[in-house]
């Protein structure tokens, strides 16, 4: 499993978002989400979500409202001594 997510964030930061620009990682987001749960409800308003589960009512919705922006300048994400390495690492990417 760790190493599933560290997987994950390396591919995340590997996709560019400078500030104004996250229209690219806000749909890589919906799609994965859209992957993982093919029978929720997925509402966008900008480059916010809104996860429902209209065949289990019981679920709360998952809201994703965080900025998914980074600061410039990008750099490729890496791994150095068991830890990951890149624009937004220590942000809401992670």
């Amino acid at each position: 499993m760790e190493k599933q997510l560290a997987s994950q964030l390396l591919h995340l930061l590997s996709i560019a978002s400078p500030t104004f620009h996250e229209s690219v990682i806000a749909k890589h987001i919906q799609e994965t989400l859209q992957y993982q749960f093919p029978a929720a409800t997925i509402k966008s308003h900008e480059d916010s979500l809104i996860i429902e589960f209209p065949n289990n009512p019981n679920l709360p919705h998952l809201v994703f409202v965080g900025h998914s922006d980074t600061v410039p300048p990008f750099f490729e994400p890496y791994i150095d001594n068991g830890k990951i390495y890149g624009s937004g690492a220590s942000d809401m990417k992670a």
